[in-house]
Formats: structure tokens, C-alpha cells, sequence
């Protein structure tokens, strides 16, 4: 039998929340390395040296625009690949493609499997793309990828992105500078404060 002073059915919620599970790092999307995130957001918060919880929130404002900065680069990069492979693959449709080994790539896959050797992040898989390409075809693969980069549409966008992140990346260091340098101010003893004024 319960007490009087009990409530039957009552939960108590014993979960505490730390304020890292709040401000902590983006989400990661795929291909993002969580190592490099902590490795990268513990060398800007070793610079910055946050002492305070606003500085705290603002040193992760700061790590948090940086990985975005990142992010975009990343994925520019891999736009103007992809358009790249698409463009190589376009140019072998017309070529009479073979393995070393001598038989025929007909298939629309196998091109495109060759066509995106060319911008693998495995070396060796790249560089005998780029041979393979050389060999057939003879063009220049710098022209090319020059075409890809202008003619990407998602180029545009993740530039404009850009700019805009980089403004508020230099918008924000310039805040937590600020920040710091106030909160110096504010541990100067009220005494050294009087004598430099008079």
C-alpha cells in the first residue's frame, strides 16, 4: 500500500542534460570523418581558449562555421568530379572502348565505372584512368574539367554558400575577440580601472 503522500503512477525524470549534448558538433553527413570534426574543433578551441559558457558558445559557433566552410569545399570538389565523369563517360559513348586485356566495354555501366576512375580518390585507379583516357582519346583533360567546373550547376551554389559562410566565420571571430577582450576588461580590479583614467 502506498503513502498517503505518494502519487501512484509519477515519474521522475532522473536524466541530467550537459550542455555539450546541446551545443556539440553538427550532425556528420556521409563521408564526414568524426575524428577529423573533434581533431579540428579541439585545435580552434585550444587557440581560442574559451573560459566562460558565452565564450564557449561562441568558440562553437566558431568550430561550427569552419566545418561548413569544409563541408562545401568537400562537396564542390566531388560536384565538379561528378560532372567530370559525366562528361568522360559522354566521350566514350562515341569510342571504341576495350580493356587492356582486349575485350569490348559495351555496356553503359562500365563506362561509366571507367569514366569515374578518373576522379578516384585510390592513385593508382586514377592514374590509370587518366592513362587510359590520354590513350583514347587525346584530349585535354584540364579543358575539360575547366568545361565541368563552369557548367556544374551545384559549383554556383556551394560558391555562393561560401562567401556567405566566410563572412559569418570572420563575423564571428571578430565577435569572440570582442567577447574576450571584454571579459579582460571586466577582471581588471576597480583600482588599476580608476588610476588609468586619472
Amino acid at each position: 500500500m502506498a503513502d498517503k503522500g505518494s502519487r501512484r503512477g509519477t515519474r521522475t525524470n532522473t536524466t541530467t542534460h550537459t550542455l555539450e549534448e546541446y551545443i556539440g558538433r553538427p550532425a556528420l553527413l556521409p563521408g564526414e570523418s568524426e575524428e577529423l570534426f573533434n581533431a579540428m574543433a579541439g585545435a580552434i578551441r585550444r587557440q581560442l581558449d574559451p573560459r566562460n559558457i558565452l565564450q564557449q558558445l561562441a568558440c562553437d559557433d566558431v568550430v561550427n562555421l569552419r566545418w561548413e566552410i569544409l563541408r562545401h569545399r568537400r562537396l564542390r570538389q566531388k560536384s565538379v568530379e561528378a560532372w567530370f565523369a559525366r562528361d568522360v563517360a559522354q566521350l566514350y559513348e562515341g569510342i571504341d572502348l576495350k580493356v587492356p586485356t582486349g575485350s569490348k566495354l559495351e555496356t553503359e555501366d562500365n563506362i561509366v565505372r571507367l569514366a569515374f576512375g578518373a576522379v578516384s580518390g585510390d592513385p593508382d585507379r586514377r592514374e590509370a584512368a587518366e592513362e587510359y583516357f590520354d590513350h583514347k582519346t587525346g584530349f585535354d583533360r584540364d579543358i575539360i574539367l575547366a568545361d565541368s567546373y563552369a557548367a556544374a550547376p551545384s559549383v554556383k551554389c556551394h560558391d555562393a554558400k561560401l562567401n556567405m559562410l566566410m563572412r559569418q566565420h570572420r563575423q564571428a571571430m571578430r565577435d569572440y575577440e570582442e567577447m574576450k577582450a571584454a571579459d579582460a576588461r571586466c577582471d581588471i580590479p576597480d583600482a588599476e580601472i580608476v588610476e588609468d583614467v586619472t
